[in-house]
């Protein structure tokens, strides 16, 4: 998928729902990258009957679980944004249905993140340069391109942040403050207001599925209910295995994965998408066919994660965490 028809597929969602399914499929802006382009998060109620702005008839819930997938944090990492609208379209297809759990709740899909260091990407590839670009496009002192931009991976509170690069023309710049990048801000405008009992992240390559800590090897005190959890998630895979996510990757010092951890007290997830074999020298280049295999066992484990969080295990009473 092109990051043409990308938008294209966003547009729509934005568009043609926010007046026909206005309360089913909410565009909610919290922000605009240094160039020039919207950052949104997109709110989905399946549970709403599609063209109608009437509640559906069930029985009313007070707070309904929110359910977080954040993606598209690195510019280079186009599957991850195709996972996330993947999401979103067959919650518009399959749902409402009273036959699904997954359909009565709210979710909340923040595609892509960093969507100018998509447009890198892709304008690197026209170049025909597969160099990887992760960071956003936000300028700095230093004149040359690859002295733009922050790792976004490494700019979100809650991590260790001063142990993060502070070299401006690193591929893994961590900006000059926590949170400094626009593109985080969706956590204090949006998901602040929310309830949410799961975050997805999804980051990084390797079909795994990994657990807090993404800025040290220390041990977390839930480590046993994250293994419990992540266990639901690839019980319905094929190809995911699990673990934690500074063992399983590079280190991270400023990752959502930390800051949605402290912030929401756990449940807070990353799926690391399988890597790319088109092209040996970029692990973010995949064939169409694959793409179509990723996507059904993403979702197979998503919502099998989702729908036993919600049901079994959302509350955090079964470790007590250290903040």
């Amino acid at each position: 998928m092109t990051v043409e028809m990308m938008e294209s597929l966003l547009s729509f969602y934005g568009g043609v729902f926010r007046k026909k399914d206005s309360k089913r499929i909410k565009r909610m802006h919290y922000g605009k990258t240094f160039e020039g382009r919207t950052l949104d998060v997109y709110r989905i109620r399946p549970y709403m009957k599609h063209h109608n702005l009437s509640r559906s008839k069930l029985a009313p819930v007070p707070v309904r679980p929110a359910i977080w997938v954040e993606a598209g944090f690195e510019g280079a990492n186009i599957v991850g944004v195709q996972i996330a609208l993947s999401v979103m379209e067959y919650l518009n297809d399959s749902c409402p249905n009273p036959e699904l759990p997954i359909c009565t709740y709210d979710y909340y899909i923040l595609p892509d993140v960093n969507v100018d260091g998509l447009h890198m990407t892709e304008n690197l590839a026209k170049q025909g340069n597969q160099k990887p670009w992760n960071k956003t496009k936000e300028p700095f002192s230093e004149p040359a391109e690859d002295c733009t931009g922050v790792y976004l991976l490494n700019n979100f509170d809650h991590g260790n942040f001063e142990a993060g690069s502070n070299n401006k023309c690193s591929g893994r710049y961590r900006g000059p403050y926590p949170m400094s990048a626009e593109e985080t801000l969706y956590q204090q405008a949006i998901k602040s207001q929310t309830s949410p009992v799961l975050s997805i992240t999804i980051s990084e390559m390797g079909s795994k599925i990994t657990a807090p800590y993404a800025h040290t090897k220390m041990e977390h005190p839930c480590k046993e209910r994250y293994r419990a959890l992540m266990d639901v998630f690839t019980a319905k895979t094929t190809n995911y295995t699990s673990g934690f996510y500074a063992e399983e990757h590079d280190t991270d010092y400023g990752h959502p994965l930390d800051y949605n951890d402290y912030v929401y007290n756990g449940n807070s997830f990353n799926v690391a998408l399988e890597e790319g074999t088109v092209d040996a020298n970029n692990k973010y280049v995949h064939s169409n066919d694959s793409v179509a295999r990723m996507i059904k066992d993403f979702c197979d484990g998503f919502f099998h994660l989702a729908q036993y969080v919600v049901e079994n295990d959302y509350k955090t009473s079964a470790c007590e965490l250290r903040h």
